[in-house]
């Protein structure tokens, strides 16, 4: 590859990664890209450009072809080892993309037992749900339950923590003398595990943890990441989402699949459509883990894909949009 073409693509990467990339300068890079890909079809930067060219063109079924063809050309090992390559794996996208995909429950004996520890208060209302594991539990989510407290109106709360510690279970119980909180806990043997296996698996279980409670309790559940805090009470935002299956946050900027539904919030109704998207995000989820192919981002790539899929179907549900960049109900922290 020449340096001209090795820039360009570089910077067409940089610039979709931070939202930025003008069409014609993706137009541009994915047509070196393509020369570049006949000289050598293990050039994975050259591979991304084109694949976000098809996603910025709506066709991310293409996309996800397009890479699975060019991981051909790799071990799995490779695969996991490239970031590209590792993005792309966790795409499915098209009206078959969930053929073959096991029921969410089948799935969940693959996975720790779900331990209930305090059921929620009676009620239909909606559950701030937060996952997290002990660690960040200590360092965020008292925060976060501290703005609950303060500016929350009384919404009920549910936490799941992951291999809680004796300090972090007298602390929920301490926290439910002030809340309206219900709590939950799986305990996993992390013994060999990395880092990046670690936390893709606290980032990405939840969903199948939220699946179990929309099953068990059938109540609207309002996701949050444990490092965010309230803004602001949270009944205009329970407005909006009436008549809607799901809602979600999006960035409209044209980051990639794993990066164009942000999952530091969403919200699941327990509607036969959103119980179906929840359930079927569970399952996609479940079985990349379960297949030890689940990446850091699978938690946003499962959540497109099967939005997609089941557009592509007619059978999506109706959804509620909400801009990333200005979500008024919620301070997230960092770069979202």
């Amino acid at each position: 590859m020449g340096r001209r073409a090795d820039a360009l693509l570089g910077t067409a990467l940089s610039l979709v990664q931070a939202g930025q990339a003008p069409e014609w300068l993706l137009d541009r890079a994915a047509r070196t890209a393509l020369t570049v890909l006949r000289g050598n079809p293990r050039d994975t930067r050259a591979a991304a450009v084109v694949a976000y060219r098809f996603y910025r063109r709506g066709r991310t079924d293409l996309a996800s072809r397009f890479m699975r063809r060019v991981a051909r050309n790799f071990t799995a090992a490779e695969v996991a080892a490239d970031f590209e390559l590792r993005l792309w794996s966790m795409v499915r996208a098209g009206w078959r993309a969930l053929d073959g995909l096991p029921d969410a429950d089948a799935l969940l004996g693959a996975f720790p037992p779900l331990e209930l520890l305090a059921d929620p208060t009676a009620g239909s209302g909606p559950l701030l749900a937060v996952s997290c594991d002990d660690g960040y539990y200590r360092r965020f989510a008292t925060g976060l339950l501290d703005s609950v407290e303060a500016v929350g109106g009384g919404v009920a709360v549910h936490v799941h923590v992951v291999n809680p510690s004796p300090e972090t279970l007298a602390d929920l119980a301490r926290q439910r003398e002030r809340l309206r909180l219900s709590c939950s806990r799986e305990r996993v043997d992390f013994t060999g595990w990395d880092d990046h296996r670690r936390t893709t698996y606290y980032a990405c279980v939840r969903f199948l943890r939220w699946h179990q409670l929309m099953t068990l309790w059938g109540r609207p559940l309002l996701h949050l990441d444990a490092d965010c805090t309230l803004a602001g009470g949270l009944d205009a935002l329970a407005a909006l989402l009436d008549g809607a299956d799901v809602g979600l946050l999006r960035d409209a900027r044209w980051r990639g699949p794993t990066r164009e539904i942000t999952v530091c919030f969403a919200a699941f109704q327990p509607t036969p459509r959103g119980r179906a998207f929840l359930a079927s995000t569970a399952a996609y989820i479940g079985a990349f883990l379960q297949e030890g192919r689940g990446f850091w981002m699978l938690d946003q790539a499962a959540p497109f894909a099967v939005l997609d899929a089941l557009e592509r179907r007619g059978e999506g549900p109706g959804v509620r949009w909400f801009d990333v960049l200005d979500f008024p109900w919620v301070r997230f922290i960092g770069e979202k």
